[in-house]
């Protein structure tokens, strides 16, 4: 798609009138047909009768029911694949028909006896029955392999809503072969295929709900987000336990059969509410949807369909996307300013880190460890598993107020000094020889790895992945580590048991090393992502493959971008479309009139933002504004449109905003850190400022304001860096505190979209941002800051 297409179509985008399918969250249909409907461009979008906050909180609760249901069926084996009930129907996975035990053959009696905490178990070794064990638990990742494969493959066609209902239904498929499955030949094939089946539909929703939550979360809030969607994978694997646990006390084959059949309940739940929620909007730019994506960006806003932040973050989506447009398939494997290989190895290998740091060997094997390893009874095992599941869930819950605020990094590094300790202090209670009391130091441990494990591992492989990889290979990349993370899952689910049975000391010390050997990795190779807008990550990449910075430090020393800033990078380091700046961009035009466009090119790509600030505090005598403020603004979404505005703009009204911000340090040392490249424009504007600087202003100079510094240092608020709402924040709490406006200036921080609106709200009662006043609407293309989606 040429850029000009693709103007062409965002211009389409201001057409209000498209209809729905059955449900809110629909594709556009033929604007002809009998649903068409037309949407105000004055009102709020909504999806279930929501926006804002509250349509985002029923994002996350559908991405929850959806990692819920994944953590339910991880932990729902745990409790059944050595009940007795579940040897009647299988009996080619009971060690004790097969006299499997090390020096023993056990009879019913003792087993029942064992089974009652009478006895302890001499310790198994490698048999059928426990490889048979593993084969049932791990055959499920293989279907979810499939499934992410299939994401893979056919992901980015179907698109996120319409993968995760599939992957819903799948399951639900699944689920009844297996609860179907009963005495006799076919049982044990039966069950297999049904566990395949359900594992297919689950690959289906692991490796899509990462990404269409991640972008349809604001940047601000997408790891609290994601954690809570990733934590509810623990929330999953302990309600299963307890399940497992009550119905451990029926003797009969609904024992665990209903435990498996439950978990249809999240799927149907997920169906319910993916009916009525809104594709992701940066997948709806990607296919030429967009005035549906625009709608679902105005919907998480919140704000008017066709308000300025909302076509602002329309363009940065579009600009992000369309730089990438000309990607071929072979460039996901290959690096350059977007890095597209090194970032899907990064979130790759987080997954691949979490499953080898032997997070399922705990989780599906526990009570099988409690029970045969550490010589405690059946339902003790089971009690010690189910509270151990609900610690798991809680420790979950910790990473809340941290995701954010502690960052990615400190997290990984917490989490795997945690369980690499934790493992060697099972191994060291696991050493024979040991008295009674090493027992209970075991279980201590495999509580405290499955604590460490719950707030750190459990949620950043899902989180990492969906943030690191850019737009345009985001599916793709996060099946790839989808895949990584199901081929690892179910080498270690099947490896464990005779891992165990062979050496158990050698087992937890194997996971504790491997745990050692992420430090460096993580240290060298993990940028920072927390806070960071989806663009922002891009850029960190790219600025660090043209500066030849390492991307940690990158994430490190670069500051926080808005909107415009973010659009004026991608354009530097040359990520999209549009014309990169380069050294005849302003040459051929700093020392007349008309090279002003070529002058405001070069600012409009760097800085649009500063340059309204320092024309906002200009007075209108100096400028040539009309004297009864700015008419209606017609707000435009193409390049030329705005430089041919910007080109009206009297000559001296440009100079002076310049060396205002010049002045600021906003422009030079911040835009282009290529020395050469800064000292171009410094000369060239400057010639420009010379020759315009003189020119007449529109009224005589005896009327302009004094410049006597007192006046400057008690009433001049300091207005650089800040977006106009910001500045009328400011004003607004001076007057309400009592605070001069000069000091309100200097301690209020920067802030971001939504403390600005709600700083609107609590101080001017508004409930949303207006249009900024002022003659500056005729030439204002770009107003607050982008958070991000």
């Amino acid at each position: 798609m040429s850029a000009a297409d693709t103007k062409q179509k965002l211009a389409g985008a201001e057409k209000r009138e498209f209809t729905h399918s059955s449900h809110e969250g629909g594709d556009l249909v033929d604007p002809n047909g009998p649903n068409k409907v037309h949407i105000d461009e004055n009102d709020i979008p909504t999806y279930m009768g929501m926006s804002g906050n509250k349509l985002g909180v029923m994002i996350t609760v559908a991405a929850s029911m959806g990692f819920c249901l994944f953590g339910y069926d991880q932990g729902v084996m745990s409790g059944l694949i050595s009940a007795p009930q579940f040897f009647r129907v299988f009996p080619a996975c009971d060690p004790a028909r097969q006299g499997a035990y090390k020096g023993t053959l056990l009879c019913d009696a003792s087993r029942r006896a064992s089974q009652a905490g009478l006895c302890r178990l001499t310790r198994p070794v490698l048999s059928a029955a426990s490889v048979l064990q593993a084969f049932y638990v791990a055959i499920y990742e293989v279907g979810c392999l499939a499934g992410a494969v299939f994401a893979l493959m056919f992901g980015d066609r179907l698109g996120r809503r319409k993968m995760m209902f599939s992957g819903a239904i799948i399951l639900v498929i699944g689920v009844i072969i297996q609860i179907t499955a009963f005495s006799g030949s076919w049982a044990g094939g039966q069950f297999i295929i049904g566990r395949i089946v359900t594992g297919l539909g689950t690959g289906f929703e692991t490796s899509t709900i990462p990404t269409w939550h991640a972008e349809c979360a604001k940047a601000h809030s997408r790891g609290f987000a994601v954690f809570i969607e990733a934590a509810m994978i623990s929330t999953g694997t302990m309600i299963a336990y307890w399940i497992d646990f009550g119905f451990s006390y029926l003797d009969n084959s609904a024992s665990w059969r209903v435990p498996i059949a439950l978990q249809c309940i999240f799927a149907v739940a997920l169906v319910a509410l993916l009916l009525f929620l809104p594709e992701s909007p940066r997948w709806l730019v990607s296919k030429g949807h967009y005035a549906e994506a625009q709608k679902v960006i105005a919907a998480l806003e919140p704000a008017p369909y066709n308000d300025a932040t909302v076509v602002l973050q329309l363009k940065v989506i579009n600009d992000s996307l369309e730089g990438q447009t000309r990607q071929r398939k072979r460039d996901l494997i290959t690096n350059g300013p977007t890095q597209h290989a090194r970032r899907m190895l990064l979130g790759a290998s987080s997954q691949f880190f979490q499953q080898v740091g032997g997070c399922n060997a705990v989780i599906y094997f526990s009570t099988p460890i409690f029970e045969e390893y550490l010589g405690l009874g059946r339902k003790l095992s089971l009690i010690l598993g189910s509270v151990l599941a609900t610690v798991y869930a809680l420790s979950a819950c910790i990473s809340f107020p941290l995701v954010d605020k502690a960052g990615r990094r400190k997290l990984f590094f917490i989490g795997t000094w945690g369980q690499a300790l934790s493992m060697f202090l099972i191994m060291g209670c696991l050493i024979p020889g040991k008295d009674s009391n090493a027992v209970n130091g075991a279980v201590v441990g495999i509580f405290l790895y499955l604590t460490f494990f719950g707030f750190t591992w459990l949620e950043l492989p899902w989180l990492y992945p969906a943030e690191i990889n850019p737009l345009k290979t985001r599916t793709t990349a996060n099946a790839v580590s989808t895949i990584n993370n199901w081929l690892f899952n179910f080498t270690v689910v099947m490896f464990t048991p005779p891992f165990l049975a062979s050496t158990s000391v050698g087992c937890f010390a194997f996971f504790g090393a491997v745990n050692l050997c992420f430090l460096p990795v993580i240290y060298f190779f993990y940028p920072e992502t927390a806070g960071r807008s989806l663009e922002e990550i891009d850029i960190i990449f790219a600025r660090g493959y043209v500066e030849k910075v390492s991307y940690v430090k990158m994430a490190k020393i670069m500051p926080r971008l808005s909107g415009a800033e973010i659009e004026g990078e991608w354009r530097r380091l040359g990520l999209s479309d549009e014309e990169r700046p380069s050294a005849g961009d302003g040459a051929e035009g700093f020392n007349s009139v008309p090279g002003t466009v070529s002058v405001l090119r070069v600012l409009v790509r760097g800085n649009v933002r500063n340059i309204e600030i320092a024309l906002i505090v200009l007075p209108p005598r100096w400028t040539g504004a009309p004297a009864g403020g700015a008419a209606a603004m017609k707000r435009t979404r193409g390049k030329n449109d705005r430089e041919s505005r910007l080109a009206r703009v009297p000559a001296p009204k440009i100079a002076l905003a310049i060396l205002l911000a010049i002045y600021s340090d906003i422009f030079f040392e911040f835009l282009y850190t290529n020395k050469d490249a800064r000292m171009h424009y410094s000369i060239g504007v400057q010639s420009f400022i010379a020759l315009e600087i003189g020119a007449p202003l529109t009224e005589p100079r005896e009327e302009e304001a004094s410049d006597s510094l007192p006046v400057i240092y008690f009433f001049y608020p300091e207005t650089a860096g800040r977006s106009l709402e910001e500045i009328d924040i400011i004003f607004a709490r001076g007057y309400v505190e009592k605070v001069s406006y000069v000091k309100m200036a200097k301690i209020m921080p920067l802030l971001s979209g939504a403390e600005i609106e709600g700083e609107w709200r609590r101080h001017l009662q508004l409930a949303h941002l207006p249009d900024t006043a002022g003659w500056m609407l005729q030439t204002r293309t770009i107003g607050t800051p982008c958070a991000g989606i």
